[in-house]
């Protein structure tokens, strides 16, 4: 089983400035990622996946809300594709986008695959997806991927509401582990 956690990152442009990514097994996504897909993957754009950021707060109100419903674990889908790595430099869903494939059972979340995203988010179709081969299946126990995603999840509600922007971000607020497990008994 891998572990999920929350560290916080220096920012490279405002030293004072630290940001909280997640990290798996203690390494932050896009690294973990990068050491895994080729340098310069063309389904990246000629970018490595290490030059991305985490795509739970994206410039657009609607594609935010978008990337954290498919991370909830929507009960009318057994599998989603989620977007969790962006270009920094655009921070929207065109281009430079990695998704990975999600499921779940009632004890753990799975990304079973990470790829390119080469099409629409919103068509949850496997096909858009440019998938990596080298990059290992990842398993969360649910209730810490509940944790560390609600920790995000009021994180990034405060940075908007702070900016005087409101959003809503459709993922389980409280990191409750037995609310959750009625929710997911509740698909099978």
């Amino acid at each position: 089983m891998n572990e999920l956690s929350i560290i916080k990152v220096q920012n490279k442009w405002r030293p004072e400035v630290f940001y909280s990514v997640f990290a798996i097994d203690g390494m932050v996504i896009n690294e973990w990622i990068a050491q895994f897909t080729d340098v310069n993957s063309n389904a990246l754009n000629d970018i490595s996946a290490k030059d991305l950021t985490i795509s739970l707060d994206l410039r657009s109100c609607s594609d935010t809300e978008l990337v954290w419903q498919y991370l909830g674990l929507p009960s009318n889908a057994a599998t989603t594709y989620v977007p969790i790595l962006a270009c920094p430099d655009d921070l929207d869903l065109i281009c430079s986008v990695v998704a990975t494939e999600q499921s779940s059972d009632k004890d753990y979340v799975y990304w079973e695959r990470f790829g390119a995203l080469l099409g629409s988010l919103e068509k949850q179709d496997p096909k858009t997806i440019d998938w990596f081969i080298n990059v290992p299946k990842v398993t969360f126990e649910i209730g810490s991927f509940m944790n560390v995603f609600s920790q995000l999840n009021l994180e990034i509600s405060k940075e908007y509401h702070d900016r005087g922007e409101e959003i809503n971000i459709p993922f389980p607020a409280k990191p409750i582990k037995e609310e959750w497990e009625k929710i997911v008994d509740s698909w099978f």
